[in-house]
């Protein structure tokens, strides 16, 4: 006689088991990995193994206390661990890759249960809290082996090589000739793989095109430029994101329109963050923020449903979009010439500490370079130039270069800093690093950059060298003006 076998779904025993899957997975990131490898070297075998077997430790170790299956078996924890190391710059000490794995492992997926029951994605969540954690570190990418210096950068996205066109740069990013993380450096690397989980159909495109494509989109008409469009997605975590991130089966949306409005709000989110946040990068944020929203979304929709006149989600989301669009909008026009009278006081009191009390006359220089802010002349015929440009943070270095009238850098001040507390305001707190500055009349300017700022440095160094090119350039217009 047959026994009746009760037993959970699935009763076929043809479907995908996980551990398929994540096989799967962990083939499509080989080509990132190799590169990876080729392009930081060896180090990058260590790091990952640290990371991935400090996942599967954890794992294990969890999975015993809470007197659980253990699920190691299913490499799901090979996966965050593999993933989490393509998101880690090649420098980062392994104590704190095994941090980023107890985060992954322990806090974001066994407390909530496991796999399929985790709030957010492992091996972002891990990112950012290392990030926030452990800035300096985070931050601190290298140049590829092949380069003659050992320089270090010091940014969130040290997207491009500079000198270079707009075409050899995107060559750059696409074959990942360039700093970043082990994982967000060859945009070629990370299209092959998704595309091949998209062929095994482990992954919808989805998400990831409408990932890629808002950003895009959003970028070139923002800059009326279709290569910087294209530099965007290309550079930083985007395609990481949008192919590895972003299709997480546990975190993202079961339905087609689901995923593309999913991968829309990524895109959108990466963009604002980019253009008007303190990150240049913003990938791992987005995806975090859009799962968030995504909550809140399913909220609200469960309690309209609840509600006798059925109002709709979207129409109280564009109420509130509305509501706060004209807050924002009532407050600018409230605040905006105070704002203006602050920035002509801290323009002035900068001039003053460059070259002590003295009138200014300002000079209409139409010079085509969106950085440069301010020109004016002294009546003895010394320059002020006004610099805002992109440190670790967008826009985060605003500063005075002052030019005295044999054409050479006599000082330099800051009107604003944006950059992180104690590492990027280096260049503004030592006074020996600015001194370096002084006396140079030609670009390139060749100076020392400071340990754990070095991004920060390079921008300040950028900022000069673009200060002193439109005085080397406009000479006449400046000084006749």
């Amino acid at each position: 006689m047959n026994k009746l076998i009760v037993s959970p779904s699935p009763h076929d025993e043809n479907y995908v088991k996980t551990h398929t899957i994540m096989l799967q997975v962990i083939m499509a990131l080989m080509p990132a990995l190799g590169v990876a490898i080729y392009i930081f070297g060896p180090r990058v075998l260590p790091l990952t193994a640290v990371c991935v077997g400090s996942c599967i430790f954890f794992e294990y170790v969890c999975r015993k206390l809470m007197k659980r299956d253990n699920t190691i078996g299913d490499m799901s924890a090979v996966v965050t661990g593999v993933i989490l190391a393509m998101n880690l710059p090649v420098t980062l000490p392994y104590w704190m890759a095994v941090i980023g794995s107890f985060v992954a492992i322990v806090i974001v997926k066994q407390l909530f249960g496991g796999i399929g029951q985790n709030f957010a994605n492992p091996a972002i969540t891990a990112r950012i809290v290392l990030m926030v954690s452990f800035p300096s570190a985070m931050t601190n990418w290298v140049k590829p082996f092949w380069y003659k210096t050992a320089d270090a950068v010091s940014s969130a996205t040290p997207i491009g090589l500079s000198g270079t066109t707009d075409e050899a740069r995107l060559i750059d990013l696409f074959l990942g000739k360039c700093g970043g993380c082990l994982g967000e450096t060859c945009a070629l690397a990370l299209l092959l793989g998704g595309l091949y989980l998209a062929a095994r159909k482990i992954i919808s495109l989805a998400a990831p095109l409408s990932f890629i494509g808002s950003l895009f989109l959003l970028s070139a008409l923002c800059n009326d430029s279709f290569y910087y469009g294209l530099y965007e997605i290309l550079a930083g975590g985007v395609f990481l994101g949008a192919f590895f991130m972003a299709t997480d089966y546990a975190t993202t949306p079961i339905t087609q329109k689901g995923k593309i409005v999913f991968g829309l709000g990524c895109g959108i989110i990466t963009f604002i963050i980019r253009h008007f946040g303190s990150y240049p990068e913003g990938v791992s944020f987005s995806i975090r923020i859009s799962r968030s929203l995504q909550e809140i979304s399913l909220s609200v929709q469960r309690r309209c449903r609840r509600m006798k006149d059925k109002v709709m989600p979207s129409l109280v989301l564009t109420v509130i979009c509305v509501i706060a669009a004209v807050l924002l909008t009532f407050a600018h026009e409230m605040t905006k010439d105070r704002i203006a009278e602050q920035k002509e006081l801290k323009f002035s009191k900068s001039v003053e500490l460059l070259f002590g009390k003295t009138e200014t006359k300002l000079v209409d220089l139409k010079c085509g370079i969106d950085e440069i802010e301010t020109v004016a002349v002294t009546p003895d015929k010394k320059t002020v130039i006004q610099v805002c440009t992109d440190g670790y943070s967008k826009d985060g270095i605003n500063i005075l270069v002052g030019i005295d009238e044999s054409g050479k850098i006599s000082g330099i001040e800051f009107v604003s800093l944006g950059e992180t507390p104690g590492l990027g305001s280096k260049v503004r707190d030592e006074a020996d690093f600015r001194k370096q500055f002084i006396g140079y009349g030609q670009s390139p300017v060749d100076i020392d950059a400071i340990s754990g700022a070095t991004y920060s440095s390079k921008g300040m160094e950028h900022a000069v060298e673009t200060a002193l090119d439109v005085y080397n350039t406009n000479k006449e217009a400046i000084l006749g003006g």
